[in-house]
């Protein structure tokens, strides 16, 4: 699970906030209008300011001591990535949340999550940008941090998420994302010792942290090897090996759908079943009856 906080620390020289929180933390701030007067020291954190605007504003952005006018519109938003220093004032009052997103978490979520490599977390060098989406999403989950009520752990959790898919695609930056040092993927001997792992547990629960484990990896570190590999993710990889065995059961007609099921690691028949369909386009029990009688 994500870690959200809205405890930004602040400091005079930065009124609307400064993130200090660890290597997964993801913090958010909604303020009230105020008229945003803010030099952003280079910390450690990604920072997106997203204004919750109905009518443009404008904005001036200081780079080396000059001043540069820009007009926001509703939709756009600022984003400062880690290690850069900017000095930003608002011409008027303006409502805004505030996101503070650790690098690592960044990273460690686009290899995890989205499934693709990923080296090191940063964002796209462009600090105007323009999302509705993220937008809209980020005032709906400034407003559920601050609502006791509305902000349960688990809607949090969806709700940052899915602002992290979306600010992934739209604005991560991707050459950083096609460098990995995994490229290789596994090697051979830790390849074939995945496979037994998983072939001689299939009726257990395996996860993600006992492959990486069994082959001496970060969890993430397998997820990108496996990807440079097989093309798969850690459960893609499980669930082929579940269904490569199924089949292998299949072939004998005395042995029960529900017995299969149990031996291959699948919750119940019908999970079986539905899984099997999907991923060979029949039913296994239409595949063992065409396996049985052969053709014609």
């Amino acid at each position: 699970m994500i870690h959200i906080s809205e405890n930004l620390a602040t400091s005079q020289a930065s009124p609307i906030g400064v993130a200090t929180g660890g290597n997964n933390m993801m913090h958010v701030r909604l303020h009230d209008p105020i008229q945003m007067r803010s030099v952003l020291e280079p910390f450690s954190d990604h920072r997106l300011i997203l204004p919750l605007l109905d009518q443009p504003v404008q904005l001036e952005r200081y780079d080396l001591g000059q001043p540069y006018s820009m007009i926001i519109e509703p939709g756009d938003f600022l984003a400062i990535p880690a290690d850069t220093r900017r000095s930003i004032r608002w011409a008027e009052p303006v409502r805004a949340v505030e996101v503070a997103i650790a690098p690592d978490l960044l990273r460690e979520f686009v290899e995890a999550e989205i499934g693709i490599l990923a080296g090191p977390g940063r964002l796209a060098e462009n600090f105007h940008l323009h999302d509705r989406r993220l937008v809209d999403l980020a005032g709906r989950l400034g407003a559920a941090v601050e609502d006791a009520d509305i902000g349960a752990p688990i809607l949090l959790d969806a709700m940052s998420r899915a602002f992290l898919v979306l600010l992934v695609r739209a604005h991560a930056d991707r050459h950083a994302v096609a460098q990995s040092p995994s490229r290789s993927g596994l090697a051979p001997d830790r390849h074939r010792k995945l496979l037994d792992f998983v072939r001689s547990n299939l009726a257990r629960t395996i996860t993600r942290d006992q492959m990486a484990e069994t082959v001496g990896l970060s969890p993430s570190g397998l997820t990108r090897a496996l990807r440079a590999t097989r093309r798969q993710t850690p459960h893609a990889l499980v669930m082929a090996l579940r269904l490569e065995r199924a089949e292998e059961l299949l072939a004998n007609p005395h042995l029960p759908l529900g017995t299969i099921a149990f031996e291959c690691g699948f919750a119940d028949q019908a999970h079986f079943s539905r899984s099997f369909r999907k991923a060979r386009g029949i039913t296994p029990s239409a595949w063992r009856k065409a396996r049985i009688s052969g053709p014609h």
